[in-house]
């Protein structure tokens, strides 16, 4: 009989929420300038909001119950 010892597994919630906003801003600064040089700030704010929001969806699970 083989006894198993339990372990914790202990995420670091800080280092993945922050690496998925660092490459979510890299890609849609470049998102942003896909099809300009000189995008609107609209433009730039919307891509990169867009690309971090991706970002994060891809870490964590949003409770959309209301």
């Amino acid at each position: 009989m083989t006894v198993r010892k339990r372990t914790a597994l202990r995420l670091n919630a800080y280092a993945l929420v922050s690496d998925a906003v660092e490459g979510g801003v890299k890609l849609g600064w470049q998102r942003a300038f896909k099809y300009t040089d000189d995008p609107s700030e609209e433009v730039f704010q919307d891509a990169v909001t867009r690309a971090v929001m991706e970002n994060l969806d891809e870490v964590i699970s949003w409770d959309r119950s209301g």
